[in-house]
């Protein structure tokens, strides 16, 4: 098997198990690329970078064996959004000599995790996709032309759920939520929450998940302790804060990550995280791998 292909043992996609799967204007490109001159694939350690990306998410793990995988694209994709897939991410790949996306998980099909993901699908070449296969009046006309874009470029789409676990490199991703034949209903509490390990490092990737989904969660304590936590839904409006507290607790994380503007996030949730909380809107784009101590190593750009 070659580097970029996906390896997926005993994945369960919706209960079948398979064997194998294979601007803001300048100022914000400049901010999210100009300090990694140095993030080229062959890396000697995992990297991961949370762009800076308004109110949205999206964020890129870089792999040592020279993967990539780009988990959501904030927003883009329709008439007066903020284009972060083509004048953020875009531009970053390309600076960077990256032309190719081994795995893009889509979290949820809102724009503000979607929709600039829709620029990356058609302008680079991209090995596979994972969502939640699921559908919602709100977001069907932002979902079709996704799920046309894949069906053109002829791009591998896995609809994944609760318990599947894929490998990419040397990466493991593990999918926590949404619950096998969930019905919510609710575009954020039916996100793909993934904790990805690699290289000694781990990240817990909330979306926008509230405290209806985290408590579903927590009956897999075990399998939610992090290095890092991007914090759900842009820190604020995610329900019940005692359980967000019990969920944030059992992943005993040394870093949170809060990708929302500047002030967005909610005292009720900063309030209750005792680490250090990096905000996209307030330190830009944050780089996070670890040394050969096993310490967190942390870059951002912070804005003026």
């Amino acid at each position: 098997m070659n580097s970029c292909d996906i390896d997926v043992r005993d994945l369960r996609i919706f209960g079948k198990k398979i064997r194998k799967a294979r601007l803001l204007a300048a100022a914000l490109i400049l901010l999210n690329i100009a300090v990694w001159k140095d993030a080229l694939p062959g890396r000697a350690a995992a990297k991961m970078i949370f762009f800076d990306a308004g109110h949205g998410d999206a964020a890129l793990l870089m792999l040592r064996g020279g993967e990539n995988i780009l988990i959501d694209a904030g927003s883009g994709g329709s008439e007066g959004a903020l284009a972060i897939g083509k004048n953020v991410i875009a531009p970053y790949l390309w600076n960077n000599g990256i032309g190719k996306i081994d795995l893009a998980i889509v979290s949820h099909p809102h724009e503000d995790h979607l929709g600039g993901m829709l620029y990356v699908l058609e302008n680079f070449k991209v090995g596979a996709v994972i969502d939640n296969g699921l559908m919602y009046p709100e977001t069907d006309r932002l979902s079709r032309r996704y799920i046309r874009i894949l069906e053109a470029r002829g791009i591998r789409r896995i609809r994944a759920a609760r318990g599947d676990v894929m490998n990419l490199g040397d990466a493991e991703i593990r999918i926590l939520n949404p619950g096998l034949g969930s019905g919510r209903r609710d575009p954020n509490d039916d996100s793909i929450v993934a904790r990805i390990s690699s290289s000694g490092l781990s990240f817990l990737m909330c979306a926008d998940a509230t405290s209806v989904a985290m408590e579903e969660m927590m009956s897999e304590k075990d399998a939610l302790a992090s290095d890092v936590v991007k914090v759900p839904h842009h820190g604020g409006k995610i329900g019940d804060i005692g359980i967000v507290k019990e969920f944030f607790d059992a992943a005993r994380p040394k870093l949170f990550v809060i990708s929302c503007r500047d002030k967005e996030a909610s005292t009720a949730v900063t309030g209750i995280i005792s680490s250090d909380i990096y905000i996209t809107g307030k330190n830009g784009a944050v780089e996070i791998r670890e040394d050969s101590d096993g310490e967190l190593k942390i870059r951002s750009v912070v804005k003026k």
